[in-house]
């Protein structure tokens, strides 16, 4: 029910070590684990008294942000620490349990299964871009995209295009490289006769794909776009 908590860090190891063991939360983490994640080039001697002072700067942290109910306790003399929590809820688990709680999917339930999808927390650890994080933001990405998915079959079977439609431009806010959702979004739009639609997803799917991945349209999306442009003798 408390307003969430934005933590000033004093360095940005306070702040990687924090979200490692808070990751790895309630397991105890080596403090070899640490000394390699943080500092892997560092002399072992200094690297160690760095990290004990960093340890002190993340409780410090929480002290003065009024966060008690996590502790990172120093575990066998120092030689491993865990981080515990008493009393704090962590949107990703709740959000993963409402996922397993779901009901088949039908039309008594496909509410329930976008109420879910909305809660969703966004990619793990948001702008943090730390290399150990990428498992498990894919992870939690693809739960989030396989249920997504689900909900737009159970759409499509249903008759219901408009549904589909919007769940695959939602798709695409969260995920702007989603092949998939392009070439759905652009058969159901050419079905619709909606040619300039389809002509601004896939200038704006070819484009992403390009600036972004240096890649271009799979074949046989590639293939299907220069089929129906031929079809229609849509001017491009």
């Amino acid at each position: 029910g408390k307003s969430p908590v934005t933590i000033k860090w004093r360095t940005a190891k306070a702040r990687e070590l924090f979200t490692y063991l808070f990751y790895h939360r309630n397991r105890t983490v080596s403090k070899d684990t640490l000394l390699e994640l943080l500092w892997p080039d560092m002399e072992s001697e200094k690297s160690v008294r760095i990290l004990y002072q960093t340890i002190y700067l993340v409780r410090r942290a929480l002290t003065r942000n009024g966060l008690e109910g996590i502790k990172v306790k120093s575990v066998n003399l120092c030689e491993g620490y865990t981080l515990e929590l008493d009393g704090v809820q962590v949107d990703v688990d709740e959000w993963e349990n409402e996922l397993d709680r779901l009901p088949p999917l039908d039309e008594t339930s496909y509410k329930e299964y976008e109420r879910v999808l909305e809660l969703y927390p966004g990619d793990f650890l948001g702008e943090l871009d730390y290399l150990w994080a990428e498992p498990e933001k894919a992870r939690l990405r693809r739960r989030w995209l396989d249920c997504v998915e689900r909900l737009e079959q159970f759409y499509i079977r249903e008759g219901r295009e408009a549904d589909a439609i919007r769940i695959h431009h939602h798709i695409l806010q969260r995920d702007p490289g989603n092949e998939n959702s392009y070439f759905v979004l652009m058969k159901l739009y050419a079905d619709h006769g909606d040619a300039e639609a389809v002509k601004k997803l896939y200038e704006t799917m070819f484009a992403y794909l390009k600036n972004v991945l240096d890649v271009g349209p799979e074949e046989h999306i590639a293939k299907w776009y220069d089929d129906w442009r031929n079809k229609t003798n849509y001017a491009v």
